[in-house]
């Protein structure tokens, strides 16, 4: 599975030297899987769910396409849709 937070509106994890200090560790998101992910974004983003970026994307390995929104509390939620061409 990917590592978390790929998308470019979402804040990076800092490296630590090989180990997460002990401030870095615990609650980062959950993921969902969808059928289609921008169908499901769209609903969120209607919906009015705070949704971050401009949609899906693409990402690597090639086939699997994420897209993020925020839960009320402000966790993010990552749909992810798995063997798209």
């Amino acid at each position: 599975m990917p590592s978390s937070f790929p998308h470019p509106d979402l804040p990076r994890r800092r490296l630590l030297q090989g180990a997460r200090g002990r401030e870095h560790q615990g609650w980062r998101h959950v993921a969902f899987a969808v059928e289609d992910v921008d169908a499901a974004w769209a609903r969120l983003k209607a919906g009015g769910a705070d949704v971050v970026g401009n949609g899906a994307i693409n990402f690597v390995p090639p086939g699997y396409r994420v897209a993020y929104a925020r839960d009320p509390e402000g966790n993010f939620v990552e749909l992810y849709q798995d063997g798209v061409k």
